[in-house]
């Protein structure tokens, strides 16, 4: 086999590789949009594969509302605190009537002055999104410390403007703003004081 034989066939076999892999991109990216066709709002969605660095996106660059995502970065802030040694997973926190709102969770049924360990109210928060217990985990470490440790990890875009409100129905009154929740360019999302 002569050297342009070679590479015409090397060649070849790339192109059909790069055809196959953009195939797949193309039939994940209709199945997507199959999928997310009859949903009545509006979806934004970003992906990255760990392994090659492949990214998959959405309105990937469009700000949203974070709703009860925000609670992920809230439980990693509350790692790190712990990890620091600015928080204990053994310490009490007390529920407050402050502290409690509508919505997903069970603790705002539970008695004023209950005192959990930390531990157990990040585990409500997540296990069963609790609004309630992501307040007492914010007042504990603050809205400023879970954007902190979102700018540690680069997301300097996903931010913990205050306190959850609650479910729609019986709002309460704003309240725990980071910093970034009183910048006047969040105010125009209803986020600042």
């Amino acid at each position: 086999m002569n050297r342009t034989t070679a590479l015409a066939v090397l060649l070849t076999a790339t192109a059909w590789q790069l055809a196959a892999a953009e195939t797949k991109r193309e039939t994940m990216d209709r199945g997507v949009r199959t999928a997310i066709a009859e949903f009545q709002g509006t979806v934004r969605l970003y992906a990255r594969n760990l392994d090659t660095g492949e990214t998959y996106g959405i309105g990937e660059n469009e700000k949203v509302r974070t709703a009860s995502t925000i609670k992920l970065p809230i439980m990693v802030a509350a790692f790190r605190a712990v990890a620091d040694g600015r928080a204990n997973w053994d310490e009490t926190i007390t529920l407050r009537e402050q502290d409690k709102v509508t919505g997903s969770g069970v603790l705002r049924e539970f008695s004023n002055g209950l005192k959990l360990p930390m531990r157990d109210v990040v585990r409500m928060m997540i296990v069963v999104s609790d609004n309630t217990a992501a307040n007492m985990v914010i007042e504990r470490i603050t809205a400023d410390a879970v954007n902190a440790e979102m700018d540690r990890y680069g997301l300097a875009a996903t931010r913990c403007m205050r306190k959850v409100l609650g479910d729609g129905k019986a709002l309460k009154d704003p309240s725990g703003f980071s910093a970034a929740g009183k910048l006047p360019e969040n105010q125009r999302y209803g986020l600042g004081p």
